[in-house]
């Protein structure tokens, strides 16, 4: 059963984010914008469109680096729900993919099919050392992951 003062304590920690993150609120929204205007259509998926670590980022992520992560998942999330009450998964985990990389936080974008039968569906999710930020794993147990491309996109 859920605490009535949980969306409360929810909202007050979104505040707060959104306080410490003022500056980076207005590139957060042209990013999340730009992906959505570019990817808003049918996009053909590949494994060429999984991207692995940044380039520069090494070892496993910090705890200060999780709990950010988990801070910046809340910021996109709400912001994309702001602009469509739909989002697009791929435009929010790029997003947050890219607002973590300036950050130096190792992560990487993963794109997944459906294992169920019927038309596929997919969906995009950003991990840090190997763990899903923001999506729960019960969630994504319904989608495959695709392999990431070899370089060269061979």
């Amino acid at each position: 059963m859920h605490h009535p003062a949980a969306p409360v304590a929810r909202a007050s920690g979104l505040l707060c984010a959104l306080a410490r993150d003022r500056r980076l609120l207005p590139r957060a929204w042209r990013l999340l914008c730009r992906y959505q205007r570019d990817l808003g259509g049918d996009m053909p998926l590949s494994a060429e469109a999984v991207w692995d670590a940044p380039k520069g980022a090494s070892g496993r992520a910090g705890e200060a680096q999780l709990r950010r992560a988990a801070e910046l998942f809340r910021l996109v999330f709400w912001m994309a729900r702001l602009q469509s009450p739909r989002p697009l998964c791929l435009p929010r985990a790029l997003t947050l993919l890219r607002l973590l990389e300036e950050e130096g936080v190792p992560a990487c974008l993963r794109i997944g099919v459906s294992r169920s039968a019927g038309p596929p569906r997919f969906h995009a999710w950003v991990e840090i050392d190997g763990s899903p930020v923001g999506d729960r794993p019960e969630g994504l147990a319904g989608f495959q992951p695709l392999r990431p491309a070899a370089p060269g996109g061979a």
